[in-house]
């Protein structure tokens, strides 16, 4: 009797300690169910590299071609993603400025959910749920964007539409903050620094992904320090050491920098994105300028994409 009691309570220990060490392991924990988010996606951004995988003219002419053969069912860019909206052409091209000029479409507008699951390995799927195109243009000296419709997307999609499709995403977006309201960033970062810190995936240099980072190069990239502090004591003239101790700083992670592969229905134009990198990035402010830093990259496929 006396050993079969100590078996339960040596089980029962067993695993309180294995719940308590991998409770940052388990599904969805960041997010408890599926978190909307708004991604504002520029084909004209500085970083040129980054978009080459894009080609805008490819999916942008066949969809307003498409529309205008009456083929394509476009929804109202104003209404939410319980309610689609039929849209009226005459609105479509009052949106357009009287008419469809490809060169001014230039952004996109992602209406997505994003999930977490941590259960077995770090999966992370977006599932966009509609999009619309953004038309950029200038009236007099004021730059101004224009939501044109909405496409209603699914995940039945099979033609590769972009390839290595490379952006940073703002997760303190200040500008837009509804845009990422839902998303608990912290949760994230500290998410994806244990997957790293504990070996549960493996880190790459970011400048040069051949190289797996060690675990004393991953903490210092990520801003964990021990110093020692030489103190006199100016009356007794006596030296004592401090150790000081610098522990990573989740509030500087203000941005995720992805990598994808964006899929296409031709027919219905719905868009599916499959995550193969990830690199969250520190933001780190020097008297008045502000540096960014990313510390590492992680690939959830076997494709290894240079970022820089």
């Amino acid at each position: 009797m006396k050993n079969i009691l100590l078996i339960i309570i040596t089980f029962y220990f067993v695993s309180c300690c294995n719940n308590s060490e991998n409770k940052i392991f388990n599904k969805n924990l960041l997010l408890d169910t599926s978190v909307f988010v708004k991604h504002l996606y520029q084909t004209d951004t500085a970083n040129t590299l980054w978009n080459v995988g894009f080609d805008k003219s490819e999916i942008f002419a066949k969809l307003f071609n498409a529309l205008n053969n009456n083929s394509l069912e476009a929804y109202s860019p104003f209404t939410d993603e319980n309610k689609f909206e039929k849209y009226q052409k005459d609105y479509i091209v009052k949106n357009l400025g009287g008419s469809l000029k490809l060169n001014e479409i230039k952004g996109i507008l992602f209406n997505e959910t994003w999930d977490l699951d941590t259960s077995y390995k770090l999966n992370f799927t977006k599932t966009v749920l509609s999009w619309l195109p953004i038309r950029f243009y200038q009236n007099d000296s004021e730059s101004l964007k224009k939501l044109v419709f909405k496409i209603k997307s699914n995940n039945n999609t099979s033609d590769l539409l972009a390839k290595n499709v490379i952006y940073e995403f703002n997760l303190s977006d200040t500008i837009n903050p509804e845009f990422v309201e839902k998303i608990n960033r912290n949760r994230l970062i500290e998410i994806l620094n244990s997957f790293v810190l504990r070996k549960k995936i493996k880190a790459y240099d970011p400048f040069n992904i051949k190289k797996e980072l060690t675990l004393n190069e991953l903490k210092a990239k990520l801003g964990t320090t021990t110093d020692t502090l030489i103190i006199e004591d100016p009356i007794t003239f006596k030296v004592n050491k401090q150790v000081v101790k610098k522990e990573i700083n989740l509030f500087e992670f203000e941005s995720i920098i992805f990598i994808e592969d964006w899929y296409y229905n031709s027919y219905t134009f719905s868009i599916n994105k499959v995550i193969k990198g990830i690199a969250p990035v520190r933001h780190l402010y020097k008297i008045d300028e502000k540096v960014k830093s990313v510390p590492y990259v992680i690939y959830l496929t076997d494709e290894h994409i240079n970022l820089f």
